[in-house]
């Protein structure tokens, strides 16, 4: 009896994986897997998205090594062009048109849609931290950038979300350095400025994901190099933020298949003001294990220049840089969360394995769009995925 109860067990587990594997192979497609674009041909990461008047999916800005991989010294070069393309939601093939172009160079910041426009914070190039908040909007085929308040300080690698009339901004490189940062803008009263709220819990955060319910934003994942003062840190939890209370609540780890997640490094977008999908972002034992080492070199840098350690994490450095992407086991998960709770992983498709990438909501459908596959690499693949809500 035990040996058929056992034989059961299996084949049920076998049909729910084939099941599950057909499910994700009909929900996400590839529309793009080329730029007509020279810059971006091989993709960027840390850019721009979002939607113009309900017709033209944006993108705008980021950064790429468009020569040689940093593990053979390559350059990463920022860019400032904006595309949009028209009918995405039902194209097979994505058409790219060159519609304007950002400010400045600009990457590592964050767009968020608003209305039928996208609002554009932070961000660094080469040359400059920024700390410019500015919205894109497209009207009679032109680009038009309107300012809002500066940021309070430059603001780098943090995730933002709209909640109740706000505008919420957490974590991030503040003025260069892994911050706590929390701040948010009344979309009522704009020029009233930037509000400065009480530090989030817990360690700093760059490069975490954000997204809200109705009585509650959340903050996901993320990490920090660490300093002098601070060790290095990465999160595999979730915060949450009681709007009513204007408090924060304990960690909940983000678990799918009895295993905890990072999703630092990965992407977010709301659908609908209770559910929110979270993907990507980097493996957590990996990726630590290599924020370690360049703390220890940087602190050895400071401390004991000489020190034969300095140029032994540098070697490792290098090995770390040239794996192949599979390697490095980025988070292949769609998550799926519904007022806070992680409803169930939704789908699991290896061209979701990526970091610095954006997402965005249109109908019951979201794009997953760009990003760098391996560290150093990126990819000019963009992925539409059809929800089953």
């Amino acid at each position: 009896m035990n040996f058929f109860l056992s034989l059961k067990k299996k084949y049920s587990l076998f049909l729910a994986v084939l099941i599950f594997q057909i499910m994700s192979a009909q929900n996400i497609k590839e529309i793009q897997s080329n730029f007509p674009d020279s810059n971006y041909q091989k993709g960027v990461s840390g850019h721009f998205s979002g939607i113009f008047n309900d017709t033209y999916l944006m993108m705008a800005g980021g950064c790429n090594f468009p020569d040689l991989p940093p593990s053979e010294g390559g350059k990463k070069e920022f860019y400032k062009s904006i595309f949009i393309a028209k009918d995405f939601a039902e194209s097979k093939k994505l058409n790219w048109e060159k519609i304007g172009e950002l400010p400045e160079e600009l990457a590592y910041g964050y767009g968020l849609q608003f209305g039928r426009s996208v609002i554009i914070l932070g961000g660094e190039n080469e040359r400059i931290q920024s700390k410019k908040v500015f919205v894109l909007s497209l009207e009679n085929q032109k680009i038009k950038i309107e300012n809002w308040p500066d940021l309070p300080e430059t603001l780098n690698n943090f995730t933002a979300v709209i909640a109740q009339e706000f505008l919420y901004v957490l974590g991030g490189n503040k003025n260069g350095k892994a911050s706590h940062s929390f701040l948010r803008l009344n979309l009522n009263k704009i020029q009233a400025g930037w509000e400065i709220l009480p530090d989030f819990l817990g360690n700093p955060r760059t490069q975490a994901v954000a997204f809200s319910d109705e009585k509650n934003i959340y903050l996901a994942g993320g990490f920090a190099l660490g300093s002098e003062e601070l060790p290095p840190s990465l999160n595999t939890d979730y915060l949450t933020f009681n709007l009513e209370n204007q408090s924060w609540e304990n960690p909940q780890p983000i678990m799918v298949d009895s295993e905890k997640l990072s999703v630092g490094g990965g992407f977010a977008v709301n659908t609908d003001a209770e559910t929110a999908y979270v993907s990507g972002g980097v493996n957590a034992e990996i990726f630590f294990k290599a924020l370690k080492r360049i703390h220890e070199t940087n602190l050895l840098l400071k401390k004991e220049p000489k020190s034969p350690k300095i140029e032994e994490n540098q070697k490792q450095g290098k090995i770390y840089l040239s794996q192949e992407a599979s390697w490095y086991q980025f988070n292949p998960y769609l998550i799926k969360f519904k007022k806070g709770e992680i409803a169930d992983f939704y789908l699991k498709d290896d061209r979701l394995r990526r970091a610095g990438a954006s997402m965005v909501s249109f109908g019951n459908s979201i794009f997953v769009i760009m990003g760098e596959i391996k560290p150093g690499v990126r990819t000019p693949s963009i992925l539409h995925i059809k929800l089953n809500q």
